[in-house]
């Protein structure tokens, strides 16, 4: 490992060009309060802001992904704050991008809730375990989901992420793989080890077509045709061509 930085809520290490980034607070079910939140924002900064990082493997400590935010966090930020600076407290920086520079893969187990599961949604890939459950439980709470909202629909479709929605209950994850959410269920002692090998075979390829072409498949989302090839022609024309993986490829096609 080239280089490693622990915390107690979130751990966040380098190797092979991978950034891992670790949800730690196991004990209760990676729940998401303030002081991870904001752990969370500076181990993405600093995977997004150093050039030899090219994919990040967005995983969390013990059996479960994350409950969500820490309801009990909530009401405690709001009580000595207000509702306003609260909200801030718990901003996730990268969910509100609405394009990552770089691919980020979600690895899932267990319990995949709330602001877990919309951070996940804000992934390029998603590997789940067999036993991942997925579940946005907001409209039991007498809140709309704005993030999961948004991404579920774009994802799935209006009638799937309605179906979770608006009953807030939970689906396993062969339906999560069925409908679109994840890319592969695999056992729960393989989901991180499957993570890492679809991250370190994204970061062996050239930077720049990487980019290109996550641009162009996520703006295909909701531009126009002719504005999507503009897109990525210029993107295209900026991208240099990484001669040692042209010949490399060369030679395996030979």
């Amino acid at each position: 490992m080239s280089d490693s930085l622990q915390s107690n809520l979130i751990q966040y290490s380098e190797v092979d060009g991978v950034s891992v980034i670790r949800l730690n607070r196991p004990e209760k079910r990676n729940a998401l309060n303030r002081q991870m939140c904001q752990a969370l924002n500076e181990a993405v900064d600093r995977f997004l802001s150093n050039d030899e990082m090219k994919v990040a493997v967005y995983c969390a400590a013990g059996e479960h992904f994350s409950a969500g935010v820490d309801i009990f966090d909530v009401k405690e930020a709001i009580d000595q704050d207000g509702m306003k600076v609260a909200a801030s407290q718990f901003q996730i920086d990268f969910e509100e991008r609405e394009f990552c520079e770089k691919p980020i893969i979600a690895a899932i187990q267990g319990q995949c809730c709330g602001a877990g599961f919309t951070t996940s949604l804000a992934c390029d890939l998603r590997i789940a375990s067999e036993d991942a459950q997925f579940l946005l439980p907001e409209v039991k709470l007498g809140i709309a989901s704005v993030h999961g909202n948004l991404r579920l629909v774009q994802l799935v479709g209006i009638t799937r992420a309605l179906e979770l929605l608006l009953t807030g209950d939970k689906r396993d994850a062969v339906w999560a793989e069925k409908v679109g959410i994840v890319n592969e269920v695999v056992p729960a002692e393989n989901v991180e080890a499957r993570a890492m090998e679809y991250a370190r075979q994204i970061a062996k390829m050239p930077a720049g077509a990487v980019l290109a072409t996550r641009k162009v498949a996520f703006t295909s989302q909701f531009d126009s045709f002719d504005d999507i090839v503009a897109t990525g022609v210029a993107l295209r024309s900026h991208a240099q061509v990484d001669e040692s993986y042209t010949a490399n490829f060369k030679a395996r096609k030979s």
